[in-house]
């Protein structure tokens, strides 16, 4: 069996294949930002997504999915500066909110929101912040929203009432049953104080939070 003989490159051969990679990536580049979906699984993924990214590569996504969490019932109830830390305060979601507007090739977008929320109202409230994002013709824009902490005070159908004819530029969903969404994270606070909830309840929080919050800036396109 003869020996295998390695040819030298030569400068040529080097130049050509440096050539024919930087041409393959500007030729697809476009096609990562263009034809995925992007998760955003975090408060505050979405600006490290932007701060990462060329601008022209973050204006040219079409497709983005939202997870986003308020972990304070007081959010929505003229939530005062200093009074509910970032990211899960009203001013994040409104820095947010204006990055989305910005955004002129968003053809699909679905954002979950997750509680909790004390009233509608306030629902309601979040919501109407939304009014200033819009997608391209033809395209989809959906929010999942939870079911507010009180309803025993106007009922399940003067919630589904109150959440008509409001003019919204999405769609609103909620889940089938009326499931309460006490997802708020972990509260040390509350810990020292011993007012927690029970163990299995606990641990299931404190995992979802960890997913959620232990890498800042997560997100994941597929």
């Amino acid at each position: 069996m003869s020996p295998s003989i390695r040819l030298p490159w030569s400068d040529l051969s080097i130049k050509l294949l440096i050539f024919l990679v930087v041409y393959s990536y500007s030729e697809t580049i476009n096609i990562l930002y263009t034809s995925n979906t992007f998760a955003i699984l975090d408060n505050d993924a979405l600006f490290d997504l932007y701060s990462t990214i060329l601008p022209k590569r973050f204006l040219s996504i079409q497709s983005l999915v939202i997870h986003w969490q308020f972990r304070n019932n007081c959010a929505f109830q003229r939530d005062e500066p200093g009074k509910i830390a970032p990211p899960w305060d009203v001013a994040t979601w409104e820095s947010a909110i204006t990055l989305l507007a910005r955004m002129p090739s968003i053809s699909h977008l679905s954002i979950f929101i997750q509680g909790p929320f004390y009233f509608n109202c306030e629902i309601v409230d979040m919501l109407n912040h939304l009014r200033i994002i819009s997608v391209k013709a033809g395209g989809d824009f959906v929010i999942r929203v939870p079911w507010p902490l009180i309803i025993a005070l106007t009922g399940v159908e003067s919630i589904d009432r109150r959440m008509e004819n409001q003019g919204y530029p999405f769609r609103v969903i909620r889940p089938a049953k009326v499931l309460l969404d006490r997802d708020i994270g972990p509260d040390p606070e509350r810990q020292k104080k011993g007012d927690c909830l029970s163990n299995g309840e606990e641990f299931l929080i404190s995992n979802i939070s960890q997913n959620r919050h232990g890498n800042r800036g997560r997100f994941l396109f597929h």
